[in-house]
């Protein structure tokens, strides 16, 4: 082997290596990273106009940094706020849990195995919300983490975001470049869109059913139900299901019935209209949207939910542009 094939082949086990170190690196970031990205993006505009203002590409970057962590960081805290009361309160409330205990031995037809299996039951499920509580406690260190790169990333990304975009434009080994650009900047407006609107349609659809069925602090729960919109797995969930429970614990079927069909409204509004919207503004197919969205979760975290679709939309482009599958862009036809 010659000295020149032999360094070849030893630079190329270095790029090697240095690539998967670095990704080994930055893995635990990932999503921290990509949100950076996504906020950077949904920000550019106002940084863009700030900065016109202020004259100084720090300062103003400085300020929508500080803005957007702001918006997006209260709802979480109001959120995890309310939920964690409402949690205590109901673990703290005696009443709640000789209730639940009544509830389940009427319905066994008073049977002295229910009682133990109860009592059981509501210990481990105490136990396990303390577990979460603990877990949760210890992942702030991490999270607090998570959000200053993000918050870094964003406010570097904001300065130099523009110019690093045009240079990867230039590199992406497809003829359709500039088509797999827009395509990007298309589907990430239409998911946030798609995110924001829905999440009002279920914030005015709960506040109206929650109204009508006689639940208490109707706006606050249907304010959460709206928030919860934009945190995958959970969603209106977390309020519908415990007052349907309650309700059903009150032997108040009708309204139990009627939490059901609130539940089962928001999510087809969660899934599928959420979908539809992003199909109409940017040309993606639902079926991409809810895979993208399922499967960018389970991997990245939250923001999974938005780079999910916009990744897997992305391979379509590629896929035309390299075996010419010919058809509308990524929409698959139905």
């Amino acid at each position: 082997m010659e000295k020149e094939d032999f360094n070849k082949y030893l630079l190329i086990a270095f790029l090697v290596g240095v690539i998967y170190l670095s990704f080994i690196i930055i893995k635990p970031f990932i999503s921290a990273l990509l949100t950076s990205c996504i906020l950077a993006y949904l920000s550019h505009p106002l940084y863009k106009k700030l900065k016109l203002i202020v004259k100084n590409e720090a300062v103003s970057a400085f300020i929508i940094t500080i803005l957007v962590i702001i918006i997006f960081l209260l709802p979480i805290v109001f959120i995890v706020n309310s939920i964690s009361q409402e949690t205590i309160s109901l673990v703290k409330d005696g009443n709640i849990i000789n209730k639940i205990q009544f509830f389940l031995s009427s319905y066994f037809n008073n049977q002295p195995t229910v009682g133990v299996i109860t009592t059981d039951t509501i210990t481990k499920v105490i136990s396990y919300i303390k577990t979460v509580a603990i877990n949760f406690i210890f992942s702030i260190p991490s999270t607090l983490i998570s959000l200053f790169i993000t918050a870094l990333a964003l406010f570097y990304l904001l300065i130099v975001g523009e110019p690093f975009v045009n240079r990867i434009k230039y590199i992406i080994p497809i003829k359709k470049r500039s088509e797999l650009v827009v395509h990007i900047s298309n589907v990430t407006n239409a998911v946030v869109y798609g995110l924001f609107l829905s999440a009002i349609i279920q914030f005015i659809i709960a506040l109206i059913a929650l109204k009508i069925l006689g639940s208490p602090s109707p706006f606050l729960f249907a304010l959460i139900i709206g928030i919860s919109a934009f945190i995958p797995f959970i969603g209106p969930a977390i309020i519908w299901v415990p007052l349907a429970i309650l309700k059903l614990m009150d032997g108040d079927i009708t309204k139990v019935i009627g939490f059901i069909i609130l539940g089962v409204i928001l999510s087809i509004i969660e899934h599928f209209i959420k979908a539809k919207i992003v199909q109409i503004r940017a040309k993606v197919h639902p079926i991409i949207v809810i895979l993208g969205a399922l499967g960018g979760v389970s991997i990245f975290g939250a923001i999974g939910f938005i780079v999910g679709p916009i990744i897997l939309s992305s391979f379509m482009i590629i896929l035309s542009d390299y075996f010419n599958l010919g058809g509308e862009r990524n929409e698959i036809k139905s």
